[in-house]
């Protein structure tokens, strides 16, 4: 079974940065359902301690990266209740932390024991171009990069893979993207951006895992004969 794009929910800075916990509908449907979350959010020195509930049940943290003084938590879930639900983010810690963000994706189709099966963060670093990259273990799978950065940058995803949400700040500078390209066999593969001009913040990618194919049914067809 193929993945595919489910929906997406982005939660902006006058919700994300009322309080804690920071609430938010996100709705989801299909078969062989994944959900991510990613929370952006500034920070001056110390660490941001994060969680994520998605209809009141915990999801499992998969990265939480900080590079010059912009951060992104990374969360998934599966098979997470379909229907309209509430993430929940909870956070405390670290000083100077604002600019919170957060966007919710789902997927269907994917691996119902773990749908992520590799995972790697890395840093925008400068530069006026970003390359993350992960090595998936099954065919098939899909990529998902992501990154937050604090210049007031356009971040635009290189081809093959597509851009999947952005959340523009002009106002602040803050800048949080997404982008995913899907693949054929098993191997490394990155998802780029290239930007309007230098930045810094973190980055994260991510491979799901697709669903297994359904087992075909061979006695039935030798019972024929």
């Amino acid at each position: 079974m193929a993945i595919a794009f489910d929906s997406k929910t982005e939660s902006p800075k006058s919700n994300m940065d009322a309080g804690s916990p920071a609430s938010f509908s996100h709705t989801t449907a299909g078969s062989d359902r994944g959900l991510l979350v990613y929370y952006y959010y500034g920070i001056t020195s110390g660490t941001h301690i994060v969680s994520a509930t998605y209809n009141s049940v915990s999801m499992t943290l998969v990265s939480n990266t900080v590079d010059n003084s912009r951060g992104q938590a990374v969360f998934k879930l599966t098979n997470p209740a379909s229907g309209s639900n509430t993430v929940a983010i909870t956070y405390s810690g670290g000083t100077g932390v604002s600019d919170r963000y957060a966007v919710a994706v789902s997927y269907t189709g994917v691996d119902q024991t773990d749908f992520i099966e590799a995972n790697a963060t890395g840093t925008v670093g400068g530069g006026t171009a970003i390359s993350i990259s992960t090595t998936s273990l099954t065919d098939n799978a899909l990529i998902v990069g992501s990154g937050s950065s604090r210049n007031n940058r356009t971040w635009t995803p290189d081809s093959p893979a597509t851009a999947v949400w952005s959340q523009d700040n002009g106002t602040i500078g803050v800048q949080n993207f997404g982008a995913s390209r899907t693949t054929t066999t098993a191997g490394s593969y990155a998802v780029e951006w290239t930007a309007s001009g230098t930045d810094n913040g973190a980055t994260a990618i991510v491979a799901l895992k697709p669903a297994p194919a359904a087992a075909t049914n061979t006695s039935d067809f030798f019972q024929m004969f």
